[in-house]
């Protein structure tokens, strides 16, 4: 930090702002790129507005209130990589089902990266995914009654709606 001038508080050195701004950029690295990109304009808008100890207060805040709860949102909506709707593993999903739901998991943990064109080319395939194992299933249980094939149908969806970290519609009246 320089001397203060004139008794005024002591104003950081180049150095300084340039270390601050490199801890900031690296502590929220890791992060969803948006989220980071909304950090980092939050601490560059209280430096705009309130010089470098505002600066640094929102980073502080930042840190202490905001980064945890994105951190534990992040880790409940991020879906394992071998994680699989255990409805793959009953031995009535079609042959292609294993990779398909496997590149759409792996797509909506990108999304956080990603924008709402994304968000609707991944629910687009999903819908296409789901046609294509309601018309598997239909071939494969054509001899089973309506009632078993539509229960079937929706234990297939449910398992697929789980799997995305998201409740099925009226599971608890089906179970």
């Amino acid at each position: 930090m320089t001397a203060p001038i004139n008794g005024g508080p002591r104003t950081p050195s180049p150095e300084d702002q340039q270390q601050f701004f490199d801890d900031v950029r690296q502590a929220f690295e890791g992060l969803p790129r948006f989220i980071a990109k909304k950090f980092n304009d939050r601490v560059s808008s209280a430096y705009r507005l309130k010089g470098f100890v505002g600066a640094q207060t929102k980073f502080s805040d930042i840190i202490r209130h905001d980064l945890r709860l994105v951190e534990l949102t992040n880790q409940i909506y991020t879906i394992a990589s071998g994680e699989l709707p255990g409805y793959l593993f009953g031995g009535l999903a079609s042959d292609d089902a294993y990779g398909a739901v496997r590149s759409m998991t792996f797509r909506f943990n990108a999304l956080v990266d990603g924008d709402e064109s994304d968000a609707a080319l991944l629910a687009q395939d999903l819908a296409e995914f789901l046609c294509d194992e309601v018309e598997y299933l239909n071939r494969t249980l054509r001899d089973e009654s309506a009632q078993e094939l539509l229960g079937v149908l929706y234990s297939m969806a449910a398992g697929v709606t789980e799997h995305f970290k998201a409740d099925p519609p009226e599971w608890d009246r089906f179970t």
